[in-house]
């Protein structure tokens, strides 16, 4: 066996043009996504004169007493345990159903099998929120 260095051949310079696009269109996204939200913590820990004051900015003063309050008045626990009782038993019903379905779709041969599969992939990329919309529309008029 020879002890020869072996050398990488270098990467073309459309890799990297490519590998930089992907990385700045996933920090564009994460930006978009936690800006909002860190928003939102940052106005929950003002008082209401320093929202109206600097509505953008950091909380001069970080007011953690307001999470409380909101939590203790707005009944926030008993709803977050009513959001555990229903959301886990539900969790666990579509996951074992899912399984069992995904293991008939991958391992049974019979007739309307892609059809059946597309029907669900026709199902996970429809918007939920079209279906909400178009339910409201009537009550709205």
């Amino acid at each position: 066996m020879a002890n020869a260095m072996t050398i990488r051949p270098r990467r073309p310079a459309g890799y990297w043009i490519a590998k930089s696009a992907q990385y700045g269109l996933l920090i564009l996204f994460a930006l978009y996504v936690l800006v909002p939200f860190m928003w939102v913590i940052f106005t929950a820990l003002k008082s209401n004169f320093e929202i109206a004051q600097d509505p953008l900015g950091l909380p001069p003063n970080w007011r953690f007493e307001n999470i409380v309050t909101a939590w203790n008045v707005g009944k926030f626990g008993r709803y977050f345990i009513n959001s555990v009782i229903t959301t886990v038993p539900i969790v666990l019903l579509v996951v074992s159903l899912s399984c069992l379905a995904g293991y008939g779709l991958a391992r049974l041969r019979m007739p309307g099998r892609m059809l059946i599969f597309y029907f669900f992939l026709i199902g996970l990329m429809s918007f939920i929120s079209c279906a909400i919309s178009a339910c409201w529309a009537p009550i709205g008029r």
